[in-house]
């Protein structure tokens, strides 16, 4: 894309990019540190398997730093969060390209697994790791828990993608990615009861 960027356009990709990023693996290191304490196997079956998990959520997003994508994702992310202004037309065709590379490149992503990759298999990693992004989103627009979210509009439009009956599916994904909501929200529930105890005294 031939365009002249702006300083404040820039700022702001950057700025939020690497926020969402972190809030991505706070919410992994959070599920991390329960199964560590409890040995849940209910989110991990092994330590060799939470590694791989965290392994993969240290790169969340990094395709969006590259020449395929921040372009445009710096376009729109500008427009949609600080400006309010539409893309135009041609934007909008930039960005259906730029999106399709991006889940092509980011696994969390359901749509990796059927669209442009039959083969794919969107596994237990992939299914906690898409619990994060999610998470990380209602945190930064400060909507409490996912689990709304997810019941209401991404479990109606991903569910048949998800657990299709071509693939092996080895675990409940949405049961799966509730105890994710699950463990979160005892952990934010906790800080909060501490947080208004220690106003209190």
């Amino acid at each position: 894309m031939d365009r002249i960027f702006k300083a404040d356009e820039l700022s702001h990709y950057v700025t939020r990019t690497f926020d969402h990023i972190s809030r991505v693996q706070k919410r992994a290191v959070m599920l991390a540190d329960h199964y560590v304490k409890r040995c849940d196997t209910g989110l991990f079956e092994s330590t060799r398997q939470m590694f791989a998990f965290l392994q993969g959520v240290a790169t969340h997003d990094q395709s969006k730093f590259s020449p395929e994508q921040w372009p445009i994702y710096c376009i729109m992310s500008y427009k949609r969060n600080v400006t309010g202004e539409p893309l135009t037309d041609e934007e909008n065709a930039e960005f259906e390209k730029s999106f399709r590379n991006h889940y092509l490149r980011e696994s969390h992503h359901p749509e990796a697994t059927t669209k442009a990759n039959p083969s794919f298999y969107w596994g237990k990693q992939a299914a906690i790791h898409c619990a994060c992004d999610l998470q990380a989103m209602a945190d930064e627009f400060g909507e409490g828990s996912a689990r709304k979210y997810f019941n209401d509009v991404w479990w109606p439009e991903y569910c048949d993608i998800v657990t299709m009956p071509s693939k092996l599916k080895l675990f409940n994904v949405r049961e799966l990615m509730e105890k994710c909501f699950s463990v979160w929200e005892d952990i934010d529930s906790k800080a909060e009861r501490r947080n208004d105890e220690a106003l209190q005294s």
